[in-house]
């Protein structure tokens, strides 16, 4: 369609008006590849860097777990967002600095969890939390009491 525009006004012409309108193009592909890759974040899962995280040994109840650490509030945040494997871990390991109630929920979660709640060193109680392809909608467990600890196992 170009080309035929060309022919009949010219070449000179047509380069005219896209060097008068490269500024309303130029805002447009800049826009066009901002939304895409707004877009692109959105709706494909993000990969997540194991190494992003310390890992420990933790001994509960006599049974050792291999866990990733999430001490900090952007860890907490993410936690096992995005994982679909843990390739050699067992789960995630969640040290808060306060006693309190905790919230968890699967979203971006790909993977079927057992959260133990733990306050003081002790066990209080456990939750199954399905991975978010198996509930379809986000779906939140709470702590049955105060916790300083979660430890969120991957089933195998």
């Amino acid at each position: 369609m170009c080309h035929a525009y060309a022919n009949i006004i010219g070449m000179k012409e047509v380069f005219d008006i896209l060097r008068k309108h490269s500024l309303f193009v130029a805002v447009n592909l800049v826009l066009v590849l901002s939304l895409g890759g707004w877009l692109i974040k959105v709706f494909l899962p993000v990969k997540t860097n194991i190494g992003e995280f310390a890992s420990k040994e933790y001994v509960l109840e006599g049974k050792k777990y291999n866990l990733l650490v999430a001490d900090t509030p952007k860890k907490w945040q993410k936690g096992l967002m995005n994982f679909k494997e843990l390739n050699g871990y067992d789960g995630m390991l969640f040290i808060f600095d306060d006693r309190d109630y905790r919230a968890f929920w699967n979203m971006n979660t790909y993977l079927d969890l057992t959260l133990i709640w733990i306050d003081g060193g002790k066990s209080i109680g456990t939750t199954e939390l399905p991975s978010i392809i198996k509930t379809k909608n986000v779906k939140t467990v709470y702590s049955p009491s105060f916790a300083d600890t979660v430890i969120e196992l991957v089933h195998k």
